[in-house]
């Protein structure tokens, strides 16, 4: 009969585990459902992004050779053979990528280099060419670069054909039509050069848009398939017309599905409370990193500053296709040591690299701060050999780049402390869950029926305060979501502070602390209820950790106008331990969590503070504190007001 009973005890006992477990599970998972195909999603897209970078800054380096062609045939037209050939030589030194370039007078092809295995092309007529001749008609009639292709060769491959149209300048300002300058681009090398593959880290990759022509155009790299599969997408923008690039994972995006039913059912048979707290730091961790992924695509060669420096830092030549990035304008750098330009510290870093450069003839990076236009600007510097007495220096404006890792730095602050406070107050009141539940089924028959109760309300006690925890951080991570989608309404906001005293006064005469609501009746602002509920609860439990036993609160409002808008201003003041300068500007900066103790060693992480500034400002409102150190603290809620229906 004893066996009998304590399995029923131990099954009554398992069972309320269960539940608990199960709840916390439940919410869990309907907040995580479908976010699994959206990481997947942006972890594509972050891989679309760097390849579009690489490509664009292949393609354009390349295609910038027939621009400077065009440039100078437009003022030199009477161009001969060999010059062009000259020309030519000095652009495609060393170049793998680029199969040809040409001259076409009249669009008939004149010059081509190199000669050899193209002899065929002399005399071809573009405008006679069914293949071309729209392109080419494009080509003039836009005045701009046109990319087109992919084309099969005829001596075999397949590349792109970057035509250009050339103006005589010698005749008219705005120029007449002498011809188009082309440049063959090997597709396959160009590419390789991108590290642009079909498949890589389990996803396929594809193109379209032959000719420029966009979503319209047909696919010509890659399948098909990965366009009609809901893919992911960037634009690769052509001088004249755009790519497209899509990648979708190789086995579909359903594969993603059923980890939110292995994610469900796992926490439902997990016996140990281990496995609920580290799915909860998981899920912190891949929400706060969604929400910090702000990097941005690496700048093409165009923001960029391209200075000739002799070796003695002094400015020769300056081709600047950004100068609001100079420290100065040209003109007045030309001449100059760049000692006298800039700090002390960073000419120093200019010599050294250049130094390095003139001794080992190769290429130095570094990075250096500018202050301009009174804004602190950071760089990538460049610096390439050009002879034993001058170097090319080559700067990329990455302040973007700075600031972001400055920001990310600050986020993994705050998640780092996040995780912290998380593992800290989850295993305490989870630890005394599992002792208490312990407790009761090895001596469940040397306690009384009212002893049995006593220790269930305990227990049922410790899951509210736990539930309650992670109820406030999904509500804040649930409210940073969609925070564009919050509600606002004109409400009487005594009725609910009412409420809250009511259920918060069990705390207060534990501590014999009174909770006095002063609000006036007919105190209406614009909020949204369950947002009001979160603040106005965090900073009256706030206030009775930090209260002495025996004092007072008071909540109190008071109409005002600030910038000729009304406010309802909100005061929580209490006659606690009180905050000096330096505590209260750590918490309206609101980016670290930290841990602090009330008068009755109650703990207080700072998270709940963070909740209430965020959850304030987004309903257009303002946070401020008012403390003296000792003799206690105003926290002070202003936000708009709102309409009384009286």
């Amino acid at each position: 009969m004893i066996f009998k009973n304590n399995n029923v005890r131990a099954i009554i006992v398992t069972i309320l585990s269960f539940l608990f477990l199960f709840f916390i599970a439940y919410r869990y998972t309907s907040f995580q459902r479908g976010q699994w195909e959206k990481d997947v999603r942006t972890a594509a897209l972050d891989v679309l992004i760097a390849k579009k970078s690489k490509l664009e800054k292949a393609l354009y380096s390349r295609i910038y050779y027939t621009k400077g062609l065009a440039s100078f045939v437009s003022l030199n037209p009477n161009i001969t053979t060999q010059e062009f050939n000259i020309l030519a030589e000095d652009f495609l030194k060393d170049d793998s990528i680029i199969g040809s370039l040409a001259l076409s007078k009249d669009c008939i092809i004149g010059a081509i280099y190199p000669l050899e295995g193209h002899e065929a092309a002399i005399g071809l007529d573009l405008l006679n060419h069914p293949e071309r001749v729209e392109i080419v008609n494009k080509t003039i009639e836009t005045r701009k670069t046109f990319v087109a292709g992919p084309v099969d060769l005829v001596e075999g491959g397949i590349a792109f054909i970057s035509y250009t149209p050339v103006f005589d300048k010698t005749i008219t300002e705005t120029g007449v039509f002498w011809g188009v300058a082309d440049i063959v681009i090997k597709m396959e090398a160009l590419f390789n050069e991108s590290e642009f593959e079909t498949v890589e880290n389990d996803f396929e990759f594809a193109l379209r848009g032959y000719n420029g022509t966009g979503i319209k155009g047909k696919v010509f790299y890659g399948k098909e398939e990965v366009f009609n599969s809901n893919p992911e997408t960037v634009t690769i923008n052509l001088p004249y017309g755009t790519w497209i690039m899509a990648s979708k994972p190789i086995d579909g995006w359903e594969a993603f599905y059923d980890q939110d039913r292995f994610l469900y059912l796992s926490l439902i048979f997990s016996s140990f409370v281990i496995s609920l707290l580290l799915g909860l730091l998981v899920h912190a961790i891949l929400k706060i990193q969604l929400n910090e992924r702000q990097l941005k695509a690496i700048f093409n060669s165009l923001d960029s500053l391209i200075i000739e420096f002799d070796k003695n830092g002094k400015y020769l030549n300056i081709a600047a296709a950004q100068p609001g990035l100079l420290a100065k304008p040209a003109h007045e750098l030309i001449g100059f040591n760049l000692k006298e330009i800039v700090d002390a510290d960073t000419a120093v870093l200019y010599m050294n690299a250049f130094s390095k450069c003139l001794k080992n003839k190769e290429l130095v990076v570094f990075e250096y701060p500018l202050i301009i236009e009174a804004k602190k600007r950071w760089f990538q510097g460049r610096v390439s050999y050009k002879n034993g007495n001058s170097v090319i220096f080559n700067a990329i404006d990455i302040t973007i780049n700075k600031e972001n890792e400055e920001s990310i730095m600050q986020s993994n602050q705050l998640k780092d402390n996040l995780i912290s406070v998380l593992a800290h107050d989850l295993r305490n009141p989870l630890g005394h869950f599992m002792q208490m539940t312990n407790f009761l089924v090895e001596d469940f028959n040397s306690f009384e029926r009212e002893e049995i109760l006593s220790h269930l309300k305990g227990i049922n006690e410790s899951s509210k305060n736990t539930y309650e925890l992670l109820e406030n951080i999904l509500n804040w991570q649930l409210t940073r979501k969609n925070s564009q989608h919050i509600t606002l309404s004109s409400e009487d906001i005594k009725p609910q502070i009412d409420a809250i005293i009511t259920q918060l006064n069990y705390l207060a005469i534990a501590k014999n602390i009174k909770l006095v609501n002063e609000i006036k009746e007919n105190s209406y602002a614009m909020v949204n209820s369950k947002l009001l509920n979160t603040i106005i609860r965090n900073l009256v439990v706030n206030a009775i950790k930090f209260s002495y036993a025996g004092g007072e609160i008071r909540i109190s409002s008071k109409a005002l106008i600030e910038n000729d808008m009304s406010y309802l201003k909100i005061s929580i003041a209490d006659k606690g331990i009180g905050m000096d300068e330096t505590q209260i500007s750590e918490i309206l900066e609101g980016n670290e969590i930290k841990i602090n103790y009330g008068t009755e060693r109650e703990k207080g992480t700072g998270l709940g503070l963070i909740i209430c500034k965020e959850f304030i400002e987004l309903l257009g409102g303002k946070f401020n504190i008012e403390s003296i150190k000792g003799q206690g603290s105003s926290v002070l809620v202003m936000l708009k007001s709102g309409l009384s229906d009286n």
